[in-house]
């Protein structure tokens, strides 16, 4: 287990199933997923903020954002660090002092001595979790400031165990709406089908955006090889020949420039 997974230890015990997924998201095949969640080249823009308040918010130690060079220009966060300022923003409303969200802040977004790039991994997990599969994810914050965040199917195992003291629930899926007003993102309830881990990893990669495409192989009708072209490539040359595994790599360069660089990854199962 690395240190992402490590973070999860204070939460309720992830099914197999998240677990699972879990596993897959923190792997070497999910990096480029993680690296497009924390990219931080998005700017904040909700009528519930204005900048003196994202300035107190910074000084009091509640997020950490880049800037441009030397400390001016705009704030750049990433998608994960939008869905944290927007989960403060509602817990405000409901009351909840910036030293308590600190608190908060010191267990859900758990840090780890790689950072390399999941800074904060419990939440960009389920971040990616619902982007996936649309299913419901909420925030629950107790009486002594304690939070956990689950799925619904986790909070309706963890509620069969033992009932759940009474919280603040705060959906997920209306924090990750509010970074889309032009895009409604639906929300699937009830059972669907049971996916293998390759089908659950497909689903995920396609709906996070960060390949222009994918092909798949099959034997027997199930997954045996993913050919995944990256979106956008974002490293140097020799960190992706250094880091390939069945990759390709095709280089298009004019008058001694280059000009395009193709990254195809394959992954078998």
């Amino acid at each position: 287990m690395d240190e992402n997974e490590k973070a999860f230890n204070d939460f309720w015990a992830l099914s197999d199933k998240f677990d699972l997924l879990c596993s897959n998201y923190f792997s070497e095949d999910g990096l480029h997923i993680r690296e497009k969640l924390n990219r931080r080249d998005r700017k904040i823009n909700t009528e519930d903020l204005s900048y003196r308040i994202l300035n107190h918010w910074e000084k009091n130690g509640l997020f950490k954002v880049e800037r441009g060079e030397e400390g001016t220009g705009w704030r750049k966060f990433s998608f994960v660090d939008a869905v944290w300022i927007q989960l403060i923003v509602e817990l405000r409303k409901f009351g909840v002092s910036i030293e308590n969200i600190r608190h908060i802040k010191e267990k859900l977004l758990r840090t780890t001595e790689k950072q390399c790039p999941s800074v904060y991994p419990l939440l960009e997990f389920y971040c990616a979790y619902f982007l996936s599969f649309r299913k419901p994810v909420y925030f629950l914050v107790f009486k002594d400031f304690d939070i956990q965040i689950a799925s619904q199917e986790e909070i309706e195992l963890e509620n069969q165990l033992s009932e759940l003291d009474n919280h603040i629930s705060i959906s997920l899926h209306r924090l990750i709406q509010g970074l889309y007003k032009d895009r409604k993102l639906e929300v699937l309830r009830g059972n669907n089908l049971e996916l293998s881990s390759s089908e659950m990893k497909l689903i995920l990669e396609i709906r996070t955006g960060a390949f222009k495409s994918i092909s798949v192989k099959l034997k027997n009708g199930k997954i045996i090889t993913l050919v995944k072209e990256v979106a956008k490539v974002e490293k140097e040359l020799y960190k992706i020949l250094r880091e390939s595994n069945y990759d390709e790599i095709t280089v298009k360069t004019e008058n001694g420039e280059i000009k395009n660089i193709t990254h195809i990854i394959k992954e078998k199962f």
